[in-house]
Formats: C-alpha cells, structure tokens, sequence
C-alpha cells in the first residue's frame, strides 16, 4: 500500500466514530438530506482530513447519491495529494472511485435505479448487482 493510502486509512479510522468494517453489504436505513456524511477533505499540498460533511441532494437530472461502502485511491489522487496535478482549493473534497448504494437519482438518470449496489468511477456510473 502506498503512502498516501495508509494516511487515509490511518485518518479514516483514527477517529472516535464507530465505523463499519470496509467489506460490509449490509444495506442500512437510507439518509435524508441535511445529515452528514464523511468526505476526504484536501487542506493543501500533503494534507487530507476526514471530516463530517452535509450530504448533498439531486439538483440536476443526470445526478445520483450513492452512500459509499468501499473505496480505492486512484493514481490521480496521488497527484492531487502531493499538489503537483490540478488546482485544488482548500476544502475540496476528493474521492472519485468507489463502491455503494444508490439512494437518489435525478429523472436523467437510466443506467442505475434506487436500491442498486453500483460501481463508480470519475463521473460515470454502473450496476454491480
């Protein structure tokens, strides 16, 4: 594992939340907008911080929310980590691979339904399950 994933992982699970091992499926209650969420927040060159975020809502019709149970760091976000790729600002968020489930979509959206288990990747989107 590369250094920047350790730090993640260090950060991730350093906190006093309880966290549910990465490998769960289970499918919990679905959230409301207006509760939060955590999200790898970048602070500048060599500093990421898990942090409690608002949970975003649709607002466009190619939108989806998945709740996130797994995720991966891309070679890209070693870049962005080290500051040598793309402008970032303080308190962007980062993350674009993972695994989860579909809990909204906007009416543009027909690959995927509320309930999948999907994979997703920069701005693109698949059923797994």
């Amino acid at each position: 594992m590369s250094n920047f994933g350790q730090t993640v992982l260090n950060k991730a699970f350093s906190s006093t939340d309880t966290h549910e091992s990465p490998h769960s499926v289970t499918i919990q209650p679905r959230w409301q907008t207006g509760t939060s969420m955590k999200a790898l927040v970048w602070h500048g060159k060599n500093d990421v911080r898990v942090e409690n975020h608002e949970i975003p809502d649709v607002t466009e019709p190619e939108d989806a929310l998945v709740k996130v149970t797994c995720a991966t760091v891309c070679g890209s976000d070693l870049h962005l980590y080290q500051g040598e790729a793309f402008e970032l600002k303080e308190g962007d968020i980062l993350g674009h691979e993972c695994a989860g489930v579909v809990e909204k979509v906007g009416n543009g959206v027909t690959n995927v339904k509320v309930g999948d288990v999907s994979q997703v990747w920069n701005d693109q989107m698949s059923r797994l399950i």
